[in-house]
Protein backbone atom coordinates (compact mmCIF):
# COMPACT_ATOMS: atom_id res chain seq x y z
CA UNK A 1 0.00 0.00 0.00
CA UNK A 2 1.28 3.42 -0.93
CA UNK A 3 0.92 6.12 1.74
CA UNK A 4 0.59 9.86 1.22
CA UNK A 5 1.12 12.56 3.82
CA UNK A 6 -0.56 15.91 3.95
CA UNK A 7 -0.10 18.91 6.19
CA UNK A 8 -2.60 21.30 7.66
CA UNK A 9 -1.78 24.77 8.90
CA UNK A 10 -4.01 25.91 11.76
CA UNK A 11 -3.83 28.41 14.60
CA UNK A 12 -2.23 27.05 17.79
CA UNK A 13 -5.33 27.67 19.90
CA UNK A 14 -7.59 25.87 17.42
CA UNK A 15 -5.19 22.94 17.27
CA UNK A 16 -5.12 22.66 21.09
CA UNK A 17 -8.92 22.80 21.27
CA UNK A 18 -9.11 20.21 18.49
CA UNK A 19 -6.82 17.83 20.40
CA UNK A 20 -8.91 18.19 23.57
CA UNK A 21 -12.10 17.38 21.64
CA UNK A 22 -10.45 14.41 19.93
CA UNK A 23 -9.37 12.98 23.28
CA UNK A 24 -12.86 13.49 24.70
CA UNK A 25 -14.26 11.60 21.72
CA UNK A 26 -11.87 8.70 22.18
CA UNK A 27 -9.33 9.46 19.47
CA UNK A 28 -5.73 8.96 20.52
CA UNK A 29 -4.22 10.40 17.35
CA UNK A 30 -5.22 13.11 14.91
CA UNK A 31 -4.52 10.72 12.05
CA UNK A 32 -7.26 8.34 13.24
CA UNK A 33 -9.78 11.15 13.09
CA UNK A 34 -8.71 12.35 9.65
CA UNK A 35 -8.77 8.80 8.28
CA UNK A 36 -12.35 8.41 9.57
CA UNK A 37 -13.35 11.72 8.00
CA UNK A 38 -11.74 10.79 4.69
CA UNK A 39 -13.47 7.39 4.74
CA UNK A 40 -16.84 9.02 5.48
CA UNK A 41 -16.30 11.44 2.60
CA UNK A 42 -15.18 8.80 0.10
CA UNK A 43 -17.91 6.34 1.10
CA UNK A 44 -20.49 9.14 0.88
CA UNK A 45 -21.80 8.57 4.39
CA UNK A 46 -25.28 10.19 4.46
CA UNK A 47 -24.70 12.03 7.75
CA UNK A 48 -21.34 13.36 6.61
CA UNK A 49 -22.85 14.28 3.24
CA UNK A 50 -25.48 16.41 5.02
CA UNK A 51 -22.71 18.31 6.78
CA UNK A 52 -20.81 18.70 3.51
CA UNK A 53 -23.94 20.04 1.79
CA UNK A 54 -24.31 22.62 4.54
CA UNK A 55 -20.69 23.70 4.01
CA UNK A 56 -21.16 23.78 0.23
CA UNK A 57 -24.21 26.01 0.62
CA UNK A 58 -22.24 28.36 2.88
CA UNK A 59 -19.49 28.54 0.25
CA UNK A 60 -21.92 28.68 -2.68
CA UNK A 61 -20.60 25.44 -4.21
CA UNK A 62 -23.80 23.38 -4.31
CA UNK A 63 -25.20 24.94 -7.46
CA UNK A 64 -22.46 23.63 -9.70
CA UNK A 65 -23.23 20.80 -12.10
CA UNK A 66 -21.27 18.30 -10.00
CA UNK A 67 -22.92 19.61 -6.82
CA UNK A 68 -26.38 19.06 -8.27
CA UNK A 69 -25.42 15.58 -9.49
CA UNK A 70 -24.15 14.74 -6.01
CA UNK A 71 -27.33 16.02 -4.40
CA UNK A 72 -29.47 13.92 -6.75
CA UNK A 73 -27.34 10.88 -5.94
CA UNK A 74 -27.80 11.49 -2.21
CA UNK A 75 -31.57 11.89 -2.61
CA UNK A 76 -31.71 8.61 -4.54
CA UNK A 77 -29.66 6.87 -1.83
CA UNK A 78 -31.96 8.23 0.90
CA UNK A 79 -35.00 6.97 -1.01
CA UNK A 80 -33.43 3.52 -1.39
CA UNK A 81 -32.64 3.46 2.31
CA UNK A 82 -36.22 4.46 3.13
CA UNK A 83 -37.49 1.57 0.98
CA UNK A 84 -35.66 -1.03 3.06
CA UNK A 85 -36.51 0.41 6.49
CA UNK A 86 -39.56 -0.78 8.42
CA UNK A 87 -42.40 1.65 8.93
CA UNK A 88 -44.05 2.10 12.33
CA UNK A 89 -46.98 0.06 11.05
CA UNK A 90 -44.68 -2.78 9.94
CA UNK A 91 -42.94 -2.84 13.33
CA UNK A 92 -46.29 -2.90 15.11
CA UNK A 93 -47.40 -5.91 13.03
CA UNK A 94 -44.12 -7.72 13.74
CA UNK A 95 -44.48 -7.20 17.49
CA UNK A 96 -48.11 -8.32 17.34
CA UNK A 97 -47.02 -11.57 15.65
CA UNK A 98 -44.31 -12.12 18.25
CA UNK A 99 -46.82 -11.53 21.04
CA UNK A 100 -49.25 -14.01 19.52
CA UNK A 101 -46.58 -16.71 19.40
CA UNK A 102 -45.03 -15.94 22.79
CA UNK A 103 -47.51 -15.13 25.51
CA UNK A 104 -44.67 -14.27 27.91
CA UNK A 105 -43.55 -11.44 25.63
Amino acid sequence: MDWKRFYLWIETHKQATFIVHLLQDGYKKQAEFFRDVIDAYIEEDPEFAKWMDKKRLQKGNLNTKKGLERKQKLIKRAEQLQDILFSEQDLSKIFDLIEEENEDF
